[in-house]
């Protein structure tokens, strides 16, 4: 418990830039196709230490996501940029999913995210995202897509981005490996997840695109909560409370 508040209190004096990492619907910065069922929300604080003239915090951000419909999902963030030039603005995401993965067939998510500020931008996206269980390997997800500049002078109106992700335990904790690129950066990372719907997870920018403005060293952490895990919990225990009911009430199968 004293390592989970050191975290969320290091979350909070830290940032990232637009787009929750580690939030809902993505891996460490790019997004999957999945989206938050409706009446669910994600709350996420996230940061980002970089290394600029020396390691120190460059930013803050709080976001919110919530399922707004069936297979519809919206969020929202606040950014308190420190450095290397201080700036304060909102970030916004939105994203469907019209194909929901089943089966053989991959869910597919169709969106759009900005930022609201100095450096006002518009990002449409794309993004296909497979399970697949291979030998060895086992379970884990593939997530494939692009994103398009819709700024007029954007110089690279189109950057690919995708990742890996893998759920495992450990000693009965369960925790999420993730790597991604999300266009401009790489990225690795670990989510610990709690069946309380709480999450905490730590990162690093490994690798940058030759004249991107991230920092090839980055140190990226968050903590967040989610209704999810809560949500599922209660339909369990109605589900149980059902069927014990029925038991109840039904005699023994051989009652006369």
């Amino acid at each position: 418990m004293r390592a989970l508040l050191l975290i969320l209190a290091t979350a909070i004096s830290l940032s990232a830039h637009a787009g929750a990492m580690f939030g809902a619907g993505r891996l460490v910065s790019s997004p999957v196709a999945d989206t938050l069922d409706e009446g669910e929300y994600e709350l996420a604080l996230s940061g980002r230490y970089e290394d600029v003239e020396g390691w120190q915090v460059t930013d803050t951000l709080v976001s919110l996501d919530f399922g707004v419909a069936p297979r519809a999902q919206a969020g929202v963030a606040f950014i308190d940029r420190r450095r290397p030039d201080a700036d304060r603005h909102v970030s916004w995401d939105v994203r469907v999913q019209p194909i929901r993965a089943s089966g053989g067939m991959p869910g597919v998510a169709l969106g759009a995210f900005g930022t609201q500020g100095d450096m006002s931008q518009t990002w449409a996206y794309a993004v296909v995202s497979k399970a697949m269980n291979l030998p060895r390997a086992g379970f884990f997800t593939v997530h494939v897509g692009a994103r398009a500049d819709l700024s007029t002078d954007a110089e690279d109106r189109a950057l690919p981005l995708g990742g890996i992700s893998k759920r495992f335990r450990v000693r009965g904790r369960a925790l999420k490996l993730a790597a991604d690129w999300d266009g401009n950066a790489g990225h690795i990372g670990v989510v610990r997840e709690y069946s309380t719907g709480m999450r905490v997870a730590i990162g690093a920018t490994v690798a940058s695109r030759s004249g991107s403005a991230v920092t090839d060293r980055a140190l990226l952490v968050s903590a967040g909560f989610g209704s999810a895990e809560v949500s599922d919990g209660i339909e369990a225990a109605k589900r149980l409370a059902r069927q014990a009911a029925r038991l109840a009430v039904e005699p023994p199968p051989d009652a006369p």
